[in-house]
């Protein structure tokens, strides 16, 4: 039946408001997840804020944060025995075979790492957890009534496992700066008093410092920082000395773990 010039109008208004709501829902669940990433944390507490906010986006009714090895650090019992195989290739091969995007966007070009695979009742989702080129883990979901779910819904869901990521990975490198100093009261105490004396208003680092500061949190070299700012990677090298000298610290660790003491940085 052909359609008039009025009905495809319809249509076409019809499929930009349905694309709309779609994107919107994909911000909100990025927004969502950042405000609980502000909130006081330990590790378990990022992975379960990402898990909590990527299974209704999905349609999961149950989910799992999986270490590299595939061990259950978080969920109820353990995924389904049919993932076994493709949970045990795990995103490890994957990543260190091809260097993932340092900055995803939401655009259906890029190709997701989030995959999908059908279950006998339902189907399973595996959203890769990484700080940088770096992969900790990754979330496992799976339900009966699993969304279909487009390029772009996987790669919100790609961004998503990169801010877990990046704030279980600052965490982790807070915790082996403080192990790395003894005794570690001494190592806390000067952090305090340093914080007291400095803050984030004081123009200590520039906006450019930050910007570096914040991908230094996430665990990424130089070339990395380089590539991911439109920067050479020499260009990154010296910004990051300049931060250690500007705050005093010996490393990239000290440098990390103080910019989120003084609010320089977001976890």
């Amino acid at each position: 039946m052909k359609l008039s010039a009025a009905q495809i109008t319809q249509e076409q208004g019809a499929c930009r408001v349905s694309r709309d709501v779609a994107d919107a829902a994909r911000l909100r669940l990025l927004a969502d997840l950042s405000r609980d990433l502000r909130r006081p944390l330990d590790e378990r507490g990022v992975w379960e804020a990402g898990l909590r906010r990527a299974a209704p986006f999905c349609g999961a009714d149950r989910g799992w944060g999986l270490d590299l090895r595939g061990r259950v650090l978080l969920g109820r019992g353990a995924p389904p025995p049919e993932l076994h195989d493709w949970l045990a290739q795990g995103a490890q091969a994957r990543h260190t075979e091809e260097p993932r995007p340092e900055t995803p966007q939401l655009a259906p070009e890029i190709e997701p790492w989030t995959e999908a695979r059908p279950l006998a009742t339902g189907a399973a989702l595996r959203v890769p957890v990484s700080a940088g080129a770096r992969v900790l883990g990754s979330l496992v979901l799976t339900g009966p009534e699993l969304r279909d779910l487009g390029p772009e819904d996987r790669t919100a869901l790609d961004v998503l496992g990169a801010q877990v990521g990046a704030a279980a990975q600052l965490l982790r490198l807070s915790a082996e700066l403080a192990r790395s100093v003894r005794p570690p009261l001494l190592r806390r105490a000067a952090l305090r008093a340093r914080a007291g004396r400095l803050s984030p208003d004081s123009a200590l680092l520039t906006t450019r410092e930050r910007e570096v500061l914040t991908l230094v949190s996430r665990g990424l070299s130089n070339p990395e920082i380089g590539a991911a700012l439109g920067i050479r990677a020499g260009t990154a090298k010296i910004h990051v000395e300049r931060i250690l000298s500007k705050l005093g610290v010996a490393d990239r660790m000290g440098a990390a773990a103080l910019g989120l003491s003084l609010g320089l940085i977001d976890a």
